[in-house]
């Protein structure tokens, strides 16, 4: 899987801070078959506010907790002549702890995503008679309750002060333990810029 993932964070005061994130990404999975070749393309965008305190005495820690909810598309191509659109809504609470070194610039953040989602719409185009895909799967997915997702992230970043690099793993683990097929893992490396290093702004969504 290829794609990309923009997150952005912005401070509005010294505890409260709003952020937009935003991925695009492209799958394909081939087969021993040419008919048997699946492609997968989504779009998702998600905003949020939350709090953040430095932890005193030790102002190398941070603790914030955010809020939000966001909306995402599904292309589903599979058999070459089957299609299907899968319609997202998804809503979240997000409580982090940070560590920030302060001479190394190095941070360690451990977050903890709970994320209720739903699928709203489905549309399906079929001009082949038969396909390997488990249509009972997406029928499922839009008629059924919402999954709850768990959604633990670990990241490591390291650099300048206004500049540094970052890697993070998220496993999403399904509490309902319905089957979707979907990323267990996400590996997500990337840089982060901070705009204005004036404000103590630790966001863990940066």
């Amino acid at each position: 899987m290829i794609g990309a993932d923009v997150q952005t964070a912005y401070a509005v005061d010294e505890n409260i801070g709003i952020m937009v994130n935003g991925s695009v990404t492209q799958n394909r999975s081939d087969f021993d078959s040419e008919l048997d070749s699946d492609k997968t393309k989504s779009a998702y965008l998600e905003a949020g506010i939350g709090y953040f305190k430095v932890l005193e005495p030790n102002n190398k820690w941070v603790f914030e907790i955010y809020g939000g909810g966001g909306r995402g598309n599904y292309w589903l191509e599979y058999d070459n002549n089957q299609k299907s659109i899968l319609t997202m809504n998804r809503f979240f609470i997000q409580p982090a702890m940070v560590y920030k070194h302060p001479i190394k610039n190095i941070e360690l953040g451990i977050a903890s995503r709970i994320a209720v989602a739903k699928y709203v719409s489905n549309r399906t185009q079929t001009t082949y008679p038969y396909s390997h895909y488990p249509d009972n799967e997406i029928n499922d997915l839009v008629n059924g309750p919402a999954d709850v997702f768990w959604e633990p992230s670990f990241r490591l970043s390291a650099g300048s002060e206004k500049v540094n690099f970052f890697f993070s793993v998220t496993p999403s683990l399904n509490l309902n333990q319905n089957f979707i097929n979907r990323e267990l893992v996400n590996l997500n490396t990337g840089i982060r810029f901070l705009l204005n290093t004036s404000k103590k702004n630790h966001n863990f969504g940066e």
